[in-house]
């Protein structure tokens, strides 16, 4: 699949220990925020936090921002992004995928269930005597399920839901 692989030192290690950066870097997967918005946020001093940010600024797990303001925002980069998230890309890929196979299946699969138009038509001009004959051989061919698509149908739902729902838990 995927070789994006990440190398955690000791030092990204050490920085991680603390629970206070590990809830820094939780809240800066949401959205970029300042010095104050994360003191405020934490519930700790200005300077407390400022330690924390360094350490991580220092681990290439978060970045400084300076834009046009006066305010410095911080944010994750892609080391700390894949600490947090490290399968959310592969998860994405595999729900998509799935959503097609399960969209293409469902699509086959009423084709096949569903009594043809041409049969009801012939049924129709069929005359009386060779009606019954007739409705016996279009009820058969209407009423056989293909076992194998249904079966892919229900495996892809159930693999979209899984997906869906690991999507929606974080």
């Amino acid at each position: 699949m995927f070789s994006e692989k990440i190398t955690l030192d000791r030092e990204t290690f050490k920085v991680l220990a603390a629970d206070t950066r590990v809830d820094i870097l939780k809240r800066l997967s949401e959205h970029k925020e300042t010095l104050t918005d994360l003191s405020e946020g934490l519930g700790m001093s200005p300077s407390t936090i400022k330690e924390h940010l360094d350490r991580l600024v220092s681990a290439e797990l978060i970045e400084q921002i300076e834009g046009d303001t006066k305010w410095k925002y911080y944010k994750l980069t892609g080391k700390g992004e894949m600490i947090l998230k490290p399968n959310e890309n592969i998860v994405w890929i595999l729900l998509a995928a799935s959503g097609l196979v399960l969209a293409g299946s469902f699509k086959s699969l009423l084709g096949k269930v569903t009594p043809q138009p041409v049969l009801a038509k012939a049924a129709k001009a069929v005359p009386e005597a060779g009606l019954k004959a007739f409705s016996d051989l279009a009820e058969t061919q209407a009423t056989q399920i293909p076992y194998v698509e249904l079966a892919l149908v229900v495996f892809f739902s159930a693999l979209t839901g899984l997906l869906i729902g690991r999507i929606l838990k974080k």
